[in-house]
């Protein structure tokens, strides 16, 4: 847990002298930030609740597998034939996660603040997934890098980028609808109203009682709901998304007030929300709304710097700019390190996971890449 602690204060850090270091030196950090969880990524050893199942799948898998995705199976293959390791798929995947994550910040922001707030939400929000799904990290950083085409409208360009993600994990195919959702950012009693309505469902269960009768007036075995019904696996509570209901509002006003371009990536993060909380009891489908939860990392940061730059902390006769924001960071900075702190106990009594990496969070390094 120590390491987990230190690279939380890392970035902290990061976020604070790219503010304080001299204006030459300020494109630096993001590279450095970037470059050091990059290079974490890669030399993983036993960390992330899937590195013994995908150890065994690259032994084991062949061309002809249905299962998993084509370029899984063609990445490993080429790694055996040159008689690389298994460290080797993982230094792989982290380098086109990183890549096309560094391409995507450039590509929205030349702002060395917002790119390391970008870089320190990916850490609190997507780092950890990024280590254990790594086939589906791909996957949504490619659709986070391709969304481009949907603020340009080039629609070709979009539906490439979506079959190459789909290559990597099929639930991309779901980030086609993101290029025909509305860009409008509508009045705030309009998506509290919405949400309202989500809260009610959730509460009363509406979703999963109305699939269980679909499924009995069908007559299909129940054991079809209990696949994707899994209580235990989506830790969701009420007030964790009336949490997430004041953010968005709060990131709703800053962005309306600060960077209009990506206001229709608002409507992308709301969405994320109702799927994540209408389904929250099932982890198959709520893995599908991570593709619009990842738009998190590019709002929040102007919502951090809209928020340090406007209010003022007045004491006796001095204004002091007293950077609110960072409270903000700090708190997804604690529920990173809360989520990681209880990963041994939720996948020993939950998930009964026989892997022995689904319950460590203790970091070593592997830096064997050939047999």
């Amino acid at each position: 847990m120590v390491f987990w602690i230190g690279l939380a204060i890392f970035m902290f850090l990061s976020v604070l002298a790219e503010r304080l270091v001299p204006m030459q030196f300020k494109k630096f950090i993001p590279v450095i930030v970037i470059g050091f969880l990059t290079f974490l990524g890669m030399f993983r050893y036993e960390i992330g609740t899937d590195y013994d199942w995908y150890v065994v799948l690259f032994n084991q898998v062949t061309l002809d597998d249905a299962y998993p995705e084509p370029s899984f199976l063609i990445i490993v293959e080429v790694l055996r034939y040159f008689h690389m390791s298994y460290q080797a798929m993982f230094i792989v995947y982290e380098l086109l996660i990183m890549t096309f994550l560094w391409k995507g910040i450039q590509r929205y922001t030349k702002d060395t603040e917002i790119q390391v707030l970008v870089l320190a939400l990916f850490l609190c929000l997507q780092y950890f997934f990024s280590l254990n799904g790594i086939r589906q990290g791909v996957s949504m950083v490619l659709i986070f890098w391709g969304y481009q085409y949907c603020l340009r409208r080039k629609l070709l360009k979009y539906v490439l980028v979506v079959a190459v993600a789909v290559s990597f994990h099929y639930t991309a195919v779901v980030a086609l609808v993101l290029y025909w959702l509305p860009k409008k950012v509508y009045s705030w009693s309009t998506y509290t109203v919405i949400f309202v309505l989500a809260f009610i469902i959730f509460k009363l269960n509406i979703i999963l009682s109305f699939l269980s009768i679909i499924l009995s007036i069908l007559h299909v075995d129940g054991r079809y709901l209990s696949y994707i019904s899994d209580v235990d696996s989506v830790n969701m509570t009420g007030l964790y998304m009336v949490g997430q209901f004041m953010l968005f509002s709060l990131s709703r006003l800053a962005i309306l007030k600060s960077k209009s371009e990506y206001e229709p990536v608002l409507n992308l993060w709301f969405l994320g929300i109702l799927g994540h909380f209408l389904f929250a009891f099932s982890l198959p489908i709520t893995r599908l709304t991570k593709y619009f939860e990842y738009f998190i990392i590019l709002i929040m940061p102007y919502t951090i710097q809209y928020l340090n730059s406007i209010w003022k902390l007045q004491i006796k006769d001095k204004i002091y700019n007293f950077k609110w924001g960072y409270i903000i960071l700090l708190f997804y900075m604690f529920l990173f390190l809360n989520m990681i702190s209880v990963i041994p106990h939720d996948y020993f009594s939950n998930w009964r996971n026989p892997y022995p990496s689904s319950m460590n969070i203790e970091y070593d390094f592997n830096f064997k890449i050939f047999e």
